[in-house]
């Protein structure tokens, strides 16, 4: 049997624009001579629409393009994931809280619907629904109940939903032991660093163990702070990966039951990082077709790194930089910044804050409290503004350019730095930043000065700052925070590893007194387990002492 997957790059509730790439993948598999093309999670609507599914307008849009999918389906099997619903069983009580839920009267699943011959052949509906991390599933959908075995052209086929497959005693092994011969998960599986290997090494052992030709099939693309990498993957009953989809693009695949011929994949740490964060700027860009990127250019690593993955993502000729020196600006930054615009050929505007800076001091030195904390803010908060007054008039949106140490540490300022609609390298630590400098000259040719990347850490907003005067070294952070974060080490299992105790408890109290900044941060595109916003979910207000 010969099967094809269309790894489509799906924009949530466009029915038009996601069956059109659906007809575009079903007329070439047709081609190909594919008796089967399989489609990802909810692919007919886009993963996921939220509280859209609620509206009498998207439920007709879901049943007249159900209809067109089951059209294409006279010379091909389509297995399409999609939304289903059904009228809630039982009397309905308005003034009953627990009766109304979300979906009133009628009950919504995470479906897939095979399609044959312009006719429903059968409908399987997720069975676990998960509730972790970026998920909340229940919110919205019921639980399935059916086991997914059909049959077609005299073959068993087992159909189950991303979540389905990694559980242990779930669908999958209750399709395998149940005479299942090939097993479709269809999945919208969101990436995070490495998660494209651990769920190959899933999905081979359950292979091996139950000997099942198996495909999986995974959603592609950018969506709001989510990023879906593709690598869809078939595996053939000696638990060979025969055929692999590419990795954060659209792409067919074809793929024989026959075929015994490996595929290699490869894992690269930098590579992947940097193919997940230019997908997910150039699709929050085009799918909200906003044209300008907005970057404030300062002559340190991060925003350079920032503005040349937009330059990536969108094109330099779509990139504006804005260079707002202070008093406290070094010639060095704006010589470096000088340089890189060269390298990379973006526009750049000049905007001084000198002399709205001088105005509010005059204005605010009365309230002068001995700290010239708030004085610093003030030149973040002025750059903040002319970053979102140069977005308003070029009908850009501004790119935010902090890291995760920054971030934890609050070593950002509310309304100033923080401001933007997308925060690109806000789950990457400092030496995470620097790898994918040289990881990106390494592949485009030098873009980002050298003398950038090596150049000392400074938000310029007094005389002569550096990072490291107000914070613990990064070489110090870089590792501490990933521990406390990722990991939630406890204290003493710090200490054991030799981390002064007083670095210990600086980073606590600076990553527990600046969480409400980062309940007001832009969407931070989701590289790591715990990204913060997404990922990571702590109260502001709470007396827990030794919150990471």
């Amino acid at each position: 049997m010969k099967i094809a997957i269309g790894q489509i790059n799906t924009v949530p509730s466009d029915f038009k624009g996601n069956f059109i790439k659906i007809k575009d993948c079903t007329d070439r598999a047709i081609n190909e001579g594919a008796d089967l093309i399989v489609f990802p999670e909810l692919a007919l609507s886009g993963y996921m629409n939220q509280d859209i599914i609620y509206t009498g307008e998207f439920l007709s849009l879901n049943e007249e393009y159900l209809k067109k999918v089951s059209n294409l389906s006279n010379r091909i099997g389509i297995l399409i994931g999609h939304i289903s619903t059904k009228k809630r069983m039982g009397t309905f009580n308005r003034d009953d809280i627990s009766s109304l839920r979300f979906g009133g009267t009628i009950e919504y699943y995470n479906s897939a619907t095979f399609f044959y011959e312009k006719r429903q052949v059968f409908l399987y509906s997720k069975q676990r629904l998960p509730e972790f991390d970026i998920f909340n599933e229940k919110r919205y959908f019921e639980t399935g109940n059916k086991i997914g075995i059909f049959k077609f052209k005299g073959k068993k086929l087992g159909i189950n939903i991303c979540e389905d497959i990694w559980h242990k005693n779930g669908p999958y092994e209750d399709e395998a032991t149940g005479g299942a011969e090939i097993i479709i998960n269809i999945s919208a599986s969101p990436f995070y660093i490495n998660k494209p290997l651990i769920r190959f090494m899933m999905i081979r052992e359950k292979v091996r163990k139950y000997k099942k030709f198996t495909i999986y099939a995974n959603a592609v693309g950018g969506q709001d702070h989510l990023i879906y990498d593709g690598n869809s993957m078939v595996f053939n009953s000696n638990s060979k990966l025969v055929a692999t989809g590419k990795p954060f693009e659209e792409d067919l695949i074809i793929a024989d039951t026959g075929i015994d011929r490996e595929v290699k994949i490869k894992h690269d740490y930098n590579e992947q990082l940097l193919n997940a964060i230019i997908l997910g700027i150039r699709d929050y860009f085009k799918k909200n077709n906003i044209k300008k990127a907005i970057v404030g250019l300062s002559g340190g690593v991060d925003s350079a790194l920032v503005a040349t993955l937009c330059g990536i993502a969108i094109g330099s000729e779509n990139v504006l930089c804005v260079f707002m020196p202070s008093r406290f600006t070094s010639r060095l930054s704006t010589r470096l910044v000088d340089k890189f615009i060269k390298r990379q050929g973006m526009k750049k505007i000049v905007v001084p804050i000198n002399k709205p800076y001088s105005t509010l001091k005059e204005e605010l030195v009365t309230y002068y409290s001995g700290s010239f904390l708030p004085f610093e803010n003030i030149q973040s908060r002025l750059r903040g503004s002319i970053l979102m007054f140069i977005a308003n008039t070029y009908a850009g949106a501004v790119v935010a350019t902090g890291n995760k140490n920054e971030i934890a540490l609050g070593y950002n300022t509310l309304y100033g730095d923080t401001v933007g609609a997308l925060a690109p390298i806000g789950d990457l630590y400092k030496d995470e930043v620097i790898s994918l400098c040289y990881f990106i000259n390494s592949e485009y040719g030098n873009i980002i000065p050298e003398e950038i990347i090596k150049r000392t850490p400074t938000a310029e907003l007094r005389k002569n700052q550096k990072d490291e005067d107000d914070l613990p070294p990064y070489s110090v952070t870089n590792r501490l925070l990933r521990l406390m974060i990722e990991e939630n080490r406890t204290d003493n299992e710090l200490i054991k590893m030799g981390f002064d105790r007083k670095i210990i408890d600086f980073v606590h109290n600076a990553i527990r007194r600046s969480e409400f900044k980062r309940y007001q941060m832009p969407p931070i595109l989701k590289l790591k387990p715990k990204t913060f916003g997404s990922g990571r979910k702590i109260p502001i207000t709470h007396r827990f002492e030794h919150i990471r």
